[in-house]
Order: structure tokens, then sequence, then C-alpha cells
């Protein structure tokens, strides 16, 4: 008995046919994904988590692994969840700004990863989350905590990235929320199994010495998780059947 192997491109191309059939009704809304709201400490499991895709634990990854659960954007005993060293210049910047360098071990950054389960057509449409500067010093008590942050995906590990969003932060001490638009982000569409596309926040840049603390809540996903099983053999069918006829009409045109 053979067994049928599906390719990426077979798989889209195969969905599409099906679009163009009228077998399938208009395009799901876009829902959330995945939610991290680091409700109790030491919680880094998401929250919430859709069917078609699973997340993996949120994480810090930096020199400094002092990492904390302060009281976070919500009703105690809402949490949120903090670290204390992130990059102090101007190094990420120039990243985005098109200059080599890659990115060092100094560079601490927030970071998790979404996967597509199979069966299930994903796009993602938005990455949402809030921050709070969190130090002492200076203006504000601001002067050691990030100016800037930047958020950064990738396909295959980190071997390659793409930056999606750059901003400055909020110059007082409250909670920013940032929204960040991925329905433009080609890379980030019409995902298939086994994909898995990987997140880093990175804060940095300050006025000081140093970039330390820095709270984050409420990360969230959304988008679209597309379910295909039913599908598939359907447009397989479709497809046979329409190059049977293609060769039938070619064949009483000779």
């Amino acid at each position: 008995m053979k067994t049928l192997r599906f390719s990426k491109k077979l798989a889209l191309a195969t969905v599409g046919t099906i679009a163009s059939l009228g077998l399938v009704g208009s395009p799901a809304q876009a829902a959330t994904l995945g939610r991290y709201t680091f409700s109790t400490v030491n919680n880094l499991d998401p929250s919430l988590v859709a069917d078609g895709v699973s997340f993996s634990q949120f994480s810090y990854q930096g020199q400094d692994k002092n990492t904390s659960f302060p009281d976070g954007n919500g009703t105690p005993p809402d949490k949120s969840f903090k670290a204390q060293a992130f990059s102090d210049d101007d190094a990420i910047v120039n990243l985005v700004d098109g200059n080599a360098g890659i990115p060092t071990s100094q560079d601490g950054f927030f970071a998790w990863s979404i996967q597509v389960l199979p069966n299930y057509i994903v796009s993602l449409s938005n990455l949402s989350f809030e921050v709070k500067r969190d130090g002492a010093g200076g203006p504000n008590g601001l002067a050691s905590t990030p100016q800037d942050l930047l958020v950064r995906a990738s396909l295959d590990g980190f071997n390659t990235f793409f930056d999606v969003f750059n901003t400055s932060l909020d110059e007082n001490n409250n909670w920013q929320p940032l929204n960040v638009d991925l329905s433009i982000v080609s890379q980030l569409q019409n995902l298939v199994s086994p994909t898995t596309v990987g997140f880093r926040i990175y804060p940095f840049n300050t006025a000081a010495g140093k970039a330390d603390n820095l709270r984050i809540d409420n990360v969230g996903m959304q988008g679209e998780a597309i379910p295909t099983p039913a599908l598939l053999p359907a447009a397989m069918l479709g497809l046979g059947s329409a190059l049977r006829r293609k060769r039938k009409q070619n064949a009483a045109a000779v």
C-alpha cells in the first residue's frame, strides 16, 4: 500500500484549489492562538493554546539569570515576568539599520516559539504584549533601563532571522501596550507542519552604563489555524478529475 506524502507546496496548492472550486467557505477570522499571562510565580507555560498549534515555555536568555515575577498589569495577585540584563548599547539598532554584526551573548532577550501541528495551515496576524521599564537612578528612576525594543523572528532556530518590529519605550514608569502587525510579514503566512517559528524580544540601549529591569506581561499571538485533513482528499480527487478531463479534451482535439 502506497503512502501519500504532502509537501508544503502541494498542501498549499491543494488548499488553494479547494478554495477556487468553492469547496470551502470564507477564511477563518483571526483569533488568539496562544497567550502568556504569568498569572502565578514561576509559571512560564502558555495560559491559552488554540487547536492546530503548540507553544513553548516563555523564557529569558542572557548573561544574568536573575528573573522574578513582580506584580503585572492586572488585578493583584496577577504577576508579570521580569529580567535584569539586556544590551546597553545600540548594536541591535545597527542590525535594524542593515549594518554588519551578530548579537552577542550580552544581548539578553525574551523568547518563545510556536509550532504548527499536522493537518493545519497557520497564518500569524498580530503579536501583542505589554512592557514596563523598572529601574532606579536618573530622571524618573529609569536611567539604567532599556530605552528601545526590537522583535525578531526565525524559521530555522535563529541561524537566520528577520526583524518584524522596533520601537522606543515609554519614558515613565507606565505599562506600555504594544502591537505588532504580522499579517504583512510574508514569511509568517500559510505555514504548515512541522514549521516552528521562534520569536525574540530584545530590549536595549540605556542612558547609563547598563540595561536592567524590564517587566513583560500578557503576551498574545493572533492568527488563523485552518484544519485541512477533510479537505486534502477531496482536493486530490478534484485535481485528478480535472487532469483526466484535460487529457480527454486533448485526445479529442488530435
